[in-house]
C-alpha cells in the first residue's frame, strides 16, 4: 500500500495515524516499516529543475540506482552519504565513513 501511493501521515477517524495505531496494538515492525519508508516519487522530485537551476540536483539515469541502495539498506535519506556518480553507478552496495 504504501508502494502505491497511501500516505503516512493520515489520520483515521479518531486522530491516528497507521503508525501509532500499529504501536497501540504491538506491531513493532510495522510501525518501523511505515516510518521508514521512503517512496522513489519523493526522491524522483530531486531528478528535475526547480526553479532558477539549470539542472537538476540529481542525474535522472541514478534514479533507480539510488532508491535501491535507500531501500535496499533501509537508511533514512539523511543518512546518505555523498558518493560520486559514476561510483553509484559502478557498485550495489556502498559502506559511508
Amino acid at each position: 500500500m504504501l508502494a502505491a501511493g497511501a500516505k503516512v501521515g493520515r489520520e483515521n477517524c479518531v486522530g491516528r495515524t497507521a503508525a501509532q495505531m500499529a504501536a497501540f496494538v504491538g506491531q513493532y515492525q510495522c510501525v518501523s516499516l511505515i516510518n521508514n519508508f521512503f517512496a522513489k516519487d519523493d526522491l524522483a522530485y530531486y531528478t528535475q529543475v526547480q526553479g532558477l537551476e539549470t539542472e537538476p540536483k540529481l542525474p535522472p539515469e541514478l534514479l533507480s540506482p539510488l532508491y535501491g541502495l535507500v531501500i535496499q539498506n533501509n537508511l533514512n535519506p539523511v543518512g546518505v552519504c555523498h558518493v560520486s556518480n559514476t561510483l553509484l553507478c559502478r557498485v550495489e552496495y556502498v559502506t559511508c565513513q
